[in-house]
């Protein structure tokens, strides 16, 4: 008997190419993804701002497709709106269209909350001023940043050809012993390919953008993965 795959709904900033092939390789075998993109004209908080007044038509595009779940598969946007205005939407968007919904900044502070971490590395491809929307985001939420920072990346395109090993090198080089974890956002990055290898080195859970809206969605969904290449802690 073939078991029915969920059907997934991503929506992503245009020039995001990480992430439809990432969910393939990792949760091909339980979900399909069907995605909807949003103009990013820029890598400044203006420019995110403007990106999320399209929303609500990529929320009705997915919706036509008669998806299980949609996900909103933007760190950035989701800390410059914040954790409860990111869930306000979500529920309306839920009421219009009878389907459930996320976003990647939500099943962050989700996943490190079902973690039991406080104290947090924050590393990103971003420039410092999106950092620091991104530091005062966790602050909000009762998280302790210990240490940020940024590649300051201003080309959102070029985000993507950053390689796992440079990811890998930029993480260990800024780690501090003090924080319970490390999260590596933007889902743009190939941060998600350097899981492994990170917690191997520091001993504590890595999270990534990629890997929290996964688990986020699969758990919103009743599933279960185990991957513990993605992360050990998260995906056990």
């Amino acid at each position: 008997m073939v078991t029915r795959k969920v059907k997934v709904g991503l929506i992503m900033p245009a020039l995001q190419v990480v992430t439809e092939p990432l969910y393939y390789e990792i949760a091909g075998k339980e979900c399909e993804f069907f995605t909807t993109r949003l103009y990013l004209g820029g890598t400044n908080v203006e420019d995110y701002i403007e990106m999320e007044k399209m929303l609500p038509r990529a929320v009705q595009e997915l919706a036509s497709a008669q998806v299980d779940i949609m996900a909103y598969c933007c760190t950035a946007s989701g800390a410059i709106l914040g954790y409860e205005e990111e869930q306000h939407n979500c529920r309306l968007f839920e009421e219009k269209t009878k389907i459930p919904m996320t976003t990647t900044m939500v099943a962050v502070v989700d996943a490190l909350k079902f973690l039991k971490v406080k104290r947090i590395v924050l590393l990103s491809p971003y420039i410092q001023v999106v950092n620091k929307v991104e530091v005062d985001f966790f602050e909000k939420n009762g998280f302790e940043i210990v240490k940020d920072a940024g590649q300051g990346i201003v080309d959102g395109s070029a985000i993507s050809r950053v390689t796992p090993a440079e990811i890998t090198q930029f993480a260990l080089e800024n780690w501090d012993e003090t924080a319970d974890a490390m999260f590596l956002s933007c889902m743009n990055w190939h941060a998600i390919r350097s899981v492994a290898e990170i917690e191997q080195e520091i001993g504590k859970p890595v999270i990534t953008s990629h890997s929290a809206t996964l688990w986020k969605v699969l758990n919103m969904m009743g599933k279960n993965l185990r991957s513990p290449q993605n992360g050990k802690w998260l995906f056990a």
